[in-house]
């Protein structure tokens, strides 16, 4: 698995599995599904957002929509949309080191 950071938002890929995970807090959660196997999830705490799955993420197209992605994310986790672009581009296509 990939990991790479922002200052705010871990991004992980999941290659074997096709899943991209972006997260805020790591706390309890649940999630709201949405089509195009995308995941928003919120704190069982406070119902904060605290990240986004992409189950499928090529398998359903995000990685020729990724401008749709990123407006998806950026507005749940109130991210600037090109930050978040630049962590899904790392994550997902950025060999590890």
């Amino acid at each position: 698995m990939k990991e790479r950071f922002s200052t705010a938002i871990q991004a992980s890929y999941d290659a074997p599995v096709d899943v991209l995970h972006l997260v805020r807090d790591f706390v309890p959660y649940e999630g709201d599904g949405l089509p195009g196997g995308v995941e928003l999830d919120f704190s069982l705490t406070d119902g904060a957002p605290c990240g986004v799955k992409i189950i499928g993420f090529h398998r359903n197209g995000w990685d020729r929509n990724a401008a749709q992605l990123a407006k998806i994310v950026g507005g749940h986790l109130r991210e600037d949309e090109n930050a978040i672009s630049r962590l899904i581009n790392q994550a997902v296509y950025q060999r590890a080191v």
